[in-house]
């Protein structure tokens, strides 16, 4: 699966405007597209270092 530069950032700005239930729901969309590798934890650095951690948290969790 191949994402342009520019579906990825409207993915990832879209992140930004949701409420904290439905941004929830979407941890595990940024999850599932980090690991289809459509997008990395670079594209993730504007976002707070809580919204990163958790990422990074559900990740290593799935690895086991």
């Amino acid at each position: 699966m191949r994402i342009s530069e520019v579906e990825k950032s409207l993915i990832l700005k879209g992140f930004r405007g949701l409420s904290s239930d439905i941004k929830s729901e979407a941890i595990w969309d940024i999850v599932r597209l980090m690991r289809l590798k459509v997008i990395t934890y670079d594209d993730l650095s504007k976002f707070s270092g809580e919204l990163q951690q958790k990422v990074k948290r559900i990740i290593e969790i799935c690895k086991k």
